[in-house]
């Protein structure tokens, strides 16, 4: 799934945003094979609860939870916004979390001075590789700004770079290895 869509862009401002759409589409197919994952296991469990042995016991409970924090979990994202505004005429990094029905879950600020540099993030992983932008803060501090594929993300790290006038640092993990 990819976050940090570029919502707006001039040449003193980039809003980077969550796309909803992918996230609705991606987030009904995860409810649905939960869905599908309790509807399985909790009759089987009620039913044949005489014949079960540990094993089937076990393995029910099991699916039966994982389908229970799986919901929790998606439903959760749905319900959250998540936005980033780097700003060249506030000289500061805005990143809002925000709840669908209006609540503010966090906001954080980052001045530019307390940026030391921006990082191109690459994982790779046996079945897919992953590029993050992540903001190295004086403190010691990463702040995750967005992930996407190769091209978009140098985009996006490019233009975070004129706006704050940071140095871009590339890394690599590969866990293949």
């Amino acid at each position: 799934m990819k976050f940090g869509t570029i919502k707006e862009d001039t040449e003193n401002r980039i809003t980077l945003g969550t796309n909803k759409a992918e996230e609705i589409f991606f987030g009904l197919l995860c409810i649905t094979f939960y869905v599908f994952l309790l509807w399985c296991f909790i009759p089987h469990m009620i039913h044949d609860y005489d014949d079960l042995g540990l094993l089937d016991f076990g393995v029910g409970i099991f699916f039966i939870l994982f389908g229970a924090f799986g919901l929790f979990v998606v439903s959760f994202s749905l319900l959250t916004k998540f936005k980033v505004v780097i700003d060249k005429n506030i000289q500061k990094v805005i990143i809002k979390r925000k709840m669908i029905t209006g609540q503010l879950k966090s906001i954080k600020m980052i001045d530019f001075s307390d940026i030391k540099e921006i990082e191109i993030l690459h994982d790779i992983q046996p079945e897919y590789d992953t590029w993050n932008i992540h903001l190295n803060i004086k403190q010691g501090e990463s702040e995750w700004i967005c992930s996407d594929h190769e091209l978009k993300v140098k985009e996006i790290a490019n233009k975070i770079c004129e706006l704050t006038n940071k140095s871009i640092s590339h890394y690599e993990k590969d866990y293949q290895k």
